[in-house]
């Protein structure tokens, strides 16, 4: 392992502050999305191909199941007790899909909050899962899920990367402040974001409550990091290093 990443064109604009701001609500509605290809209503049936908001399915995971390379999934807001499998090119939209919520923050209304992205992999994404993704206006959070308050550097955003990945407007909550939190605490997750090759731009997020809360890591030389901007986005409390970008000589 190096601890410089000579792939990247690396550029990065965060801002680190000191308080922690109220916790997102969870109101349930519908969304709107008048372009996505499927649509997740909180408290919906898991049935049919969720194409429709009359035919809206209950879970992200199902739709995904039931999306195309390329799709839009349109998610509502409200609380969806699962970690999201991205296992094909896709566009998940949150209520707040275009607002911000970092530097640049806008007036966000009630949040779908789900406890994670992550393509399959162990413990990290692998090539097979190389693909162009965005994820945009949802609140992250591990909601209580003990396998996911643990100091194990398994990020609750976690994608092997293409072409053209976006995490925006997102905000990130890893669980409850510990400042003396490190490799035995239980309180917070242990990271936030991981993009793992390709051309990718993470901004304007609000990150807040994490071990380690940033990671570029290059899987390697074959499948490279080629772009990775950080800009706008507000990262707050971080018991053990904000920011971390090495290239790893695998090919996992």
């Amino acid at each position: 392992m190096r601890n410089y990443l000579g792939a990247a064109a690396l550029t990065a604009a965060v801002a680190l502050v000191g308080c922690t701001p109220s916790n997102p609500g969870t109101t349930t509605t519908v969304p709107t999305g008048p372009t996505a290809d499927r649509f997740v209503v909180n408290g919906a049936a898991d049935v049919g191909d969720c194409a429709t908001l009359a035919t809206a399915c209950g879970t992200v995971n199902y739709a995904v199941s039931q999306a195309a390379d390329g799709e839009t999934i349109s998610v509502g807001a409200g609380t969806y007790d699962e970690m999201v499998s991205v296992d094909k090119s896709l566009t998940f939209e949150g209520p707040n899909a275009g607002i911000g919520a970092g530097t640049a923050a806008g007036t966000r209304g009630a949040e779908a909050t789900v406890k994670g992205f992550r393509s399959p992999g162990n413990p990290h994404p692998v090539a097979a899962y190389e693909f162009d993704v965005t994820i945009d206006g949802f609140s992250i959070d591990p909601q209580g899920d003990s396998s996911l308050l643990t100091p194990d550097t398994l990020n609750l955003i976690a994608l092997y990367g293409g072409s053209d990945v976006e995490i925006v407007n997102n905000r990130l909550n890893g669980g409850t402040w510990n400042p003396l939190c490190s490799y035995s605490c239980t309180t917070m997750a242990d990271s936030a974001i991981l993009v793992r090759s390709g051309s990718y731009l993470v901004s304007n997020n609000r990150v807040e409550n994490f071990r380690r809360p940033l990671d570029i890591s290059q899987a390697s030389p074959a499948t490279p990091v080629v772009s990775a901007k950080y800009t706008k986005n507000v990262v707050q409390n971080f018991s053990f290093r904000g920011f971390w970008a090495a290239e790893w000589d695998n090919s996992a």
